[in-house]
């Protein structure tokens, strides 16, 4: 039996990180479900933060068990800066 990874990894692409989703992420994941163009054709209930923090917790949980979950895309900014923070820019998921 082979042990399943405990840290998904992250994957650099041009301008952008594809990664695990972060606690950092709640208030920019919210942001992202208020968008009706995202939830109109999901099964997401009325965004709240607290509903973006516990799909951030599941997801982490998840990826500590070894199994898939949740990605977060994020964008790199446009200007380099020492106070530069990577945003959140949606999420994908690997669960089928």
């Amino acid at each position: 039996m082979t042990d399943k990874p405990q840290h998904p990894p992250t994957i650099d692409l041009d301008g952008a990180r594809l990664r695990p989703l972060r606690v950092a992420d709640a208030e920019a994941l919210y942001a992202y479900l208020r968008d009706p163009v995202v939830t109109e054709l999901t099964s997401y209930p009325v965004a709240s933060l607290p509903m973006a923090e516990a799909i951030i917790e599941r997801s982490l949980s998840r990826w500590a068990a070894g199994e898939p979950s949740k990605w977060g895309i994020a964008l790199r900014p446009q200007t380099p800066s020492t106070n530069a923070i990577e945003r959140i820019a949606f999420m994908i998921t690997s669960e089928i």
